[in-house]
């Protein structure tokens, strides 16, 4: 069984401003102070998700059954299993020297080529977790 997700809260969004109505036109509304994200990157995000939640479903996909024909069903890999399979192929792009280094001492570069899949989201994050950045 799914976690059951929070709605937000019911604190509006944004706020009218009467005063600036004018015939013909409505109230501008002004949102409030929006809070600090927790996390700058993806990657933190991800670093964070498998610490809150290392057994929930991260990763999924429809498997082919024996016919070709894709299945009704996700098949689902874990926060924790997804972030062991990104700490593996990041260790081996750095040691078969995959990511290539740019003009910039500081950056690392893979190009991605792959159909929307999970191996996709995968390469990714490894290249995150490696020190690099990837093109898709």
């Amino acid at each position: 069984m799914r976690a059951s997700i929070t709605p937000p809260s019911s604190k509006p969004l944004a706020t009218a401003d009467a005063s600036t109505a004018k015939d013909g036109h409505g109230a501008t509304y002004t949102a409030g102070v929006p809070t600090a994200p927790e996390c700058a990157t993806m990657f933190e995000y991800l670093q964070r998700s498998v610490q809150r939640n290392p057994t929930g479903d991260f990763l999924g996909h429809r498997p082919k059954g024996a016919d070709g024909v894709v299945g009704p069903d996700y098949e689902w890999q874990s926060y924790e299993t997804v972030f062991g399979r990104i700490q593996s192929l990041a260790a081996g792009l750095l040691h078969h020297d995959m990511i290539a280094q740019t003009t910039d001492a500081n950056e690392r570069i893979l190009g991605i080529y792959m159909k929307n899949r999970p191996e996709w989201v995968l390469a990714h994050y490894a290249v995150m977790y490696a020190g690099g950045f990837s093109v898709a």
